[in-house]
């Protein structure tokens, strides 16, 4: 915690993600893009590469879709996989300096 004098109170701590530490802000920023390009990755991954959205939209009654699910999921999946690639290239960037 950083002590930072004020007006109101002579001494209050600052939070970790506040305007004044603008590197936890960078951090966080790769460390999201990080959580979303894997959990996005993962969870398209499993609508490609196994029968579950097939599934749902048969539950659905929306199965005649099924075909187009390829022009959708191979481009998302390669989006989540970039987000993952830039959320570690950004960590290891900042970390390196």
């Amino acid at each position: 915690m950083i002590a930072v004098c004020s007006v109101h109170t002579a001494i209050r701590p600052v939070l970790r993600s506040s305007w004044i530490n603008p590197a936890v802000n960078i951090l966080n920023r790769s460390r999201r893009l990080i959580k979303v390009g894997a959990i996005g990755g993962v969870v398209t991954a499993l609508c490609c590469f196994t029968p579950v959205l097939i599934w749902l939209f048969a539950l659905l009654g929306i199965s005649a879709l099924v075909g187009y699910l390829d022009y959708v999921l191979f481009p998302l999946l390669a989006v989540f996989l970039i987000l993952l690639a830039i959320g570690l290239r950004r960590r290891r960037r900042d970390r390196s300096i």
